[in-house]
């Protein structure tokens, strides 16, 4: 972590600062300038995937803030589901391992474009829609969460552990526009070819089996995702039997 990276409230009356607090509860031996040391008595996190909040206190001053934080994590939205503040990770061509000339683009390339300058659009895209998000989210979310027959525990579950989906070591992948079938087929593909063009609509997906076990796509532990997938992203479930079938 870079220590400075951190949010700093400053309050002023009248042109003079009141109030001036890192909201870190970090106490570092540099910027010592700075006023660390913000009491995490007076800090609040809540957290319901794919949206979070931080919300602080600041004592003597009556103001309450809060940091909202939403991730496009939608179900059957294979748009914004791809935004790379979800998948940050790219992967060779080449099913075996090997690195070839092509490398398959990350899926959101399909819509900000590949050439490497798409940081102010995908910017200007989540702040013009991330209220959007918001609303679907809630619409997902909430006859889950007003249902009182379903315990507590139960809901935080059923939407906290979706994180893994997206923050598993997740990759999806675009199939290069000249790729063909038969570069993507292993001996047992032969009967899958019916199924490419599903696959480049969709694209390539897959997660790591865990943090610690660096496999992608381990069908004796797949059953663990499988349920959200088939519920929520159908067609990455279908983009990933593709792989499993080859």
């Amino acid at each position: 972590m870079v220590i400075a990276n951190q949010f700093t409230v400053c309050l002023r009356c009248k042109g003079q600062t009141v109030y001036q607090q890192v909201l870190s509860v970090e106490r570092p031996s540099t910027l010592q300038g700075w006023n660390w040391g913000y009491c995490g008595h007076y800090a609040f996190y809540h957290a319901l995937y794919p949206q979070a909040w931080m919300v602080y206190e600041l004592p003597g001053q009556n103001v309450v803030l809060t940091c909202r934080q939403v991730s496009p994590v939608i179900p059957h939205d294979y748009k914004e589901k791809s935004s790379p503040s979800r998948v940050q990770v790219g992967f060779p061509a080449g099913a075996h391992g090997v690195l070839t000339k092509n490398l398959l683009g990350r899926r959101y390339t399909r819509f900000f474009g590949s050439g490497g300058d798409a940081a102010p659009a995908l910017s200007h895209h989540a702040l013009t829609h991330y209220e959007e998000w918001e609303r679907k989210i809630e619409a997902w979310q909430n006859p889950i969460l007003e249902n009182r027959q379903l315990p507590s525990w139960y809901k935080s579950a059923l939407f906290n552990e979706l994180y893994f989906m997206t923050d598993g070591g997740t990759i999806w992948m675009e199939v290069p526009p000249d790729c063909c079938a038969e570069d993507l087929q292993g001996p047992a593909g032969a009967g899958l070819s019916h199924l490419f063009p599903f696959l480049r609509e969709y694209g390539r997906f897959a997660y790591l089996e865990g943090q610690e076990y660096r496999m992608y796509n381990t069908y004796d532990v797949h059953f663990y995702a499988s349920f959200a997938l088939i519920m929520l992203w159908p067609k990455l479930q279908i983009s990933l039997q593709y792989d499993i079938g080859e």
